[in-house]
């Protein structure tokens, strides 16, 4: 249950959502819009842009911290399933009587069975996870811990060092294996990590903020020189790919850190915290996507905005959303405990 999970650790998922809302304002609106001139409201935009695969990391780090000493039950799985579809036709109903987005088939299948057609692709990758997680726990529990260490190393090659240098030099960029990946590392660190130094824990923080501000940098004044468009385009290829092996340390390292913090409980950070995932079910449907950042927000017109007047609306404006949406999901969550008996 929420209450009996650390806050410290709650605290990181609220971040990594916020991060995630940040991400998609600028992908599904601002950035859509934005040409390739690097001018300050442009900058702005892709340092916003650049949170929201370290934040998908770590959910997923999270996961396996802490799933891999739970019970994983065909309970629990239908609990997410049905929050998932609950929010998919909820919105489809009310796009039918307000109209937001035009209703053809396709929208229909990707509504009525969101998992098979991907209408939320991190909770579709989420689930198949969760429903092997039984089984990976119990694989990794019989593992000596140079063994673990072994399949780490070969999953971090395979799933992340590889497609960050090489893109589509392998046909696994499926987020299957990236999730895998992920996975088993929050469990390694549960596990077999007790102990990590200060120093090594901001090398994993530092060393890849580095590495993704350099080539940021690097690529924008190829850009300036040459006006290439493909250099603007791929200047924050380091902090957006999904397999990045930069993000993928960097969220270690955040978990570290927030791991060995000796935060005290706090309700209203677990409570706020349990209603993330909702967050992203509500604010990333299609036809709510729609309704933010296009019809309340109106990307377009954004980027070209006073810098300050830019600033004010993202920042108040994601954070705005974060919390409308936490709220709907723990209004949610009371109509559910109604219906469905909560363990």
């Amino acid at each position: 249950m929420v209450k009996q999970r650390q806050s410290n650790m709650e605290l990181l998922r609220i971040i990594a959502m916020i991060m995630i809302v940040f991400h998609h304002f600028m992908i599904h609106g601002i950035l859509k819009y934005a040409s390739p001139t690097p001018t300050v409201n442009k900058l702005l935009s892709d340092f916003f842009i650049s949170g929201g695969k370290l934040g998908v990391d770590i959910f997923m780090l999270l996961s396996g911290y802490f799933m891999i000493h739970s019970k994983v039950t065909v309970k629990k799985f239908t609990r997410i399933l049905i929050e998932v579809l609950f929010y998919s036709w909820l919105f489809f109903a009310i796009n039918l009587y307000f109209h937001i987005i035009s209703v053809n088939f396709n929208l229909i299948r990707k509504t009525i069975f969101p998992f098979s057609y991907s209408n939320y692709w991190f909770a579709t990758a989420y689930l198949v996870i969760f429903a092997f997680a039984g089984y990976i726990n119990i694989m990794l529990k019989q593992l000596t811990k140079k063994q673990f260490q072994q399949l780490l190393l070969v999953t971090i090659v395979l799933a992340s060092l590889i497609p960050t240098f090489l893109p589509f030099s392998l046909e696994l960029t499926n987020p299957l294996l990236l999730f895998f990946l992920l996975y088993i590392t929050g469990a390694y660190i549960r596990l077999h990590v007790k102990h990590v130094s200060l120093k090594m824990k901001l090398s994993l923080i530092i060393i890849p903020t580095i590495a993704i501000i350099s080539a940021f940098m690097s690529l924008e004044f190829l850009y300036s020189i040459t006006h290439i468009k493909i250099f603007a385009k791929q200047a924050n290829y380091f902090s957006t790919l999904n397999t990045s092996i930069f993000v993928y340390t960097l969220a270690i390292g955040l978990l570290l850190v927030f791991r060995d913090w000796r935060l005290s409980y706090h309700r209203w950070i677990n409570l706020t915290a349990s209603a993330t995932f909702g967050v992203y079910l509500i604010h990333d449907n299609p036809v709510v996507r729609r309704l933010l950042w296009k019809t309340i927000f109106h990307t377009k017109q954004l980027i070209h905005l006073p810098t300050w007047q830019y600033l004010f609306i993202v920042i108040f404006g994601a954070l705005g959303v974060y919390i409308i949406c936490t709220i709907i999901d723990l209004l949610r969550q009371q109509l559910f405990k109604l219906f469905i008996r909560q363990k």
